[in-house]
């Protein structure tokens, strides 16, 4: 036994009676605690694909048995009661027998009532703000899941009321108890449907009747009946082992026995896990009351639901059906990407008219109707996780980390996670985004002196210098003259193959002679009289055309309007995007440096 782990005469009270029960634990398993927590330790060398640990179905609390101990009034109760609460009430009545308890022993090793499953759930909301705050676990997000609990003590508790015989036992069932016992379920359940694991497995080296836990924490070879019929199950001794990412085990079902085997060698004086499943460290941290370091399941939640145009809501339908539309998206940590249905979903909400069309006949494709589109869905995404970022950061606590509680290094590590993974997502984002718009050449002005140096020169002449141009607001105007000439220079076959393909693909788009055009001529005729003929007498070589028409002007207008992503500010905020994300980068190195040396 190593100085880090002991034994405890609790652990050992629930060994004993779990064996003489029927319970099997490896004679090289050690059940011990560490910091306060239980845990088990191999003794001795244990070999890959080794039973460890088993339990007889009999110690299994279910719904079937919780349901059982309570009259048949309460489960038809009007409202009904959840099957959840009337497990947390047959675990908190269980509690309060004491020793008179069949599960005694198990109850006994479990977290005191008043700290739970620990974490969020058991701080006070001026603990969960001051830890947690900027994160998706603020305060009123705990205490709108609190809430959701608290209804569900409510229903049983008042239902119970009803029911002769059991008033008294409804007085008993306080808050306090009751929430311990969700907490418990929360943290420790595993689903029934492991007691029925099939007899074939999708694994040919899984043992039959059994089903295997893969690194990814997903399971192979379980048996479900009716979809959504699984319900939560404790299973005593069972579940003493904590949770490692990508531990491989697997679970295996006798006649009337549920166990597992380790997946691994399991050296000596090392602690055996067991693997809870791709758990991110919000969940983690609410349901567990833990958080890992590095956890490589770790994502950030971003939240969206705009209300959607009719045109926009029936392209959306077909991206992702309703009933999964929640307005809810994970960035996850092995990847740092955003999701494809949020970019989906933010290439509709920037779409101008003609990619709107192009959306609406091809709703589901997995690249940008243009680069304009993907461009800007790209910007609103960064922009969004920069934000976030920045909440992370500002709000962090500045407490020194040396005198953080369990608790609060839990909470640390999660804040951590959170910020890692979102200065990786900016930077890929940043640099997708910059070659994106090096792939466009047009997103200032500044791109024709590559190019078209005598039409560079002549707006020079003609309007002053980029910094001019934005002060006397003609930058915009420049752009619009920038397009036109390109135009031109298509007509008169001088494109260089960089921009053919992108401005002939510009021209197919916006047509000429549209619909509606008339418009935008009546809008470009007092420009066009204020540009020419004086352009024309300063740099004759390009605005000297007689091609140089109002209606020219109006169809760059609505291109550039519709068409192109970026102007003179957006070049400069494209330019800004590795600065912002390096700013975002030093304010976390520099709150953590301040928490270690305080």
């Amino acid at each position: 036994m190593t100085d880090k782990f002991h034994t405890t005469v609790t652990l050992e009270a629930l060994a004993s009676w779990g064996s003489f029960h029927g319970a099997y634990i490896h004679p090289s398993l050690g059940l011990v605690s560490e910091s306060g927590s239980s845990t088990a330790i191999a003794q001795a060398h244990i070999p890959q694909s080794t039973k460890i640990l088993s339990i007889p179905h009999s110690l299994a609390i279910t719904y079937s048995k919780a349901a059982a101990s309570f009259p048949p009034e309460l489960l038809h109760s009007v409202p009904p009661v959840s099957h959840y609460a009337i497990l947390a009430a047959f675990l908190a009545f269980e509690h309060l027998k004491g020793t008179e308890s069949f599960w005694y022993p198990y109850i006994a090793s479990l977290p005191p009532v008043a700290a739970g499953c620990g974490g969020p759930l058991f701080q006070s909301a001026e603990e969960v703000e001051h830890w947690l705050g900027g994160t998706n676990l603020s305060s009123q997000t705990v205490q709108e899941i609190k809430e959701d609990w608290r209804q569900d003590w409510r229903s049983i508790r008042d239902a119970l009321y009803m029911i002769p015989e059991w008033d008294s036992k409804a007085v008993e069932l306080t808050w306090e108890i009751y929430l311990w016992a969700a907490s418990m379920f929360s943290s420790r359940a595993f689903p029934d449907s492991l007691l029925s694991i099939g007899s074939a497995s999708l694994d040919p080296t899984a043992p039959e009747n059994s089903v295997r836990v893969n690194a990814d924490g997903t399971l192979q070879g379980m048996r479900t009946t009716e979809e959504g019929s699984s319900k939560s199950a404790l299973f005593p001794v069972l579940d003493i082992l904590n949770h490692r990412p990508r531990t491989r085990i697997t679970w295996k079902a006798e006649h009337s026995e549920i166990g597992f085997l380790c997946g691994d060698d399991l050296a000596v004086g090392s602690e055996v896990f067991n693997n809870y499943g791709p758990k991110p460290n919000q969940q983690l941290l609410l349901s567990y009351g833990f958080a890992i370091e590095g956890n490589p399941d770790d994502t950030v939640m971003l939240k969206f639901k705009p209300a959607l145009s009719e045109a926009q809501q029936n392209i959306r339908s077909q991206q992702i059906p309703a009933s999964e539309d929640t307005g809810i998206y994970h960035i996850h940590a092995h990847s740092c990407e955003p999701p494809q249905e949020l970019v989906q979903l933010f290439r509709l909400l920037v779409a101008n008219g003609w990619e709107l069309e192009q959306l609406e006949k091809y709703p589901t494709a997995a690249v940008s109707v243009t680069n304009r589109n993907e461009i800007s869905a790209k910007l609103q995404i960064l922009n969004a996780l920069l934000q976030k970022g920045r909440l992370l950061t500002e709000l962090a606590p500045k407490d020194p980390e040396a005198n953080d509680t369990q608790d609060q290094k839990y909470a640390r590590v999660f804040r951590q996670g959170q910020i890692n993974i979102i200065l990786t997502a900016t930077k890929k984002l940043s640099a997708e985004i910059k070659h994106l718009c090096k792939e466009s050449k047009m997103y200032s002005v500044s791109t024709f002196e590559e190019f078209y140096p005598d039409f560079y020169n002549g707006m020079e002449s003609c309007f002053g210098d980029e910094e001019q141009r934005e002060a006397s607001g003609m930058e915009e105007v420049a752009l619009i003259l920038g397009m036109c000439y390109l135009f031109l220079q298509m007509q008169d076959g001088k494109l260089p193959k960089e921009l053919d393909t992108q401005i002939r693909a510009l021209v197919g788009r916006y047509p000429m002679d549209v619909e509606g055009g008339e418009e935008d001529v009546e809008r470009m005729q007092g420009l066009f009289e204020d540009i020419f003929p004086a352009a024309a007498e300063v740099a004759p070589e390009v605005f000297g055309s007689e091609k140089w028409t109002p209606e020219l002007l109006g169809w760059g207008a609505r291109v550039m309007e519709e068409g192109i992503i970026t102007n003179g500010s957006l070049a400069v905020f494209v330019s800004m995007l590795p600065c912002l994300v390096k700013w975002l980068e030093r304010e976390y190195s520099h709150w953590r440096n301040n928490c270690k040396r305080s």
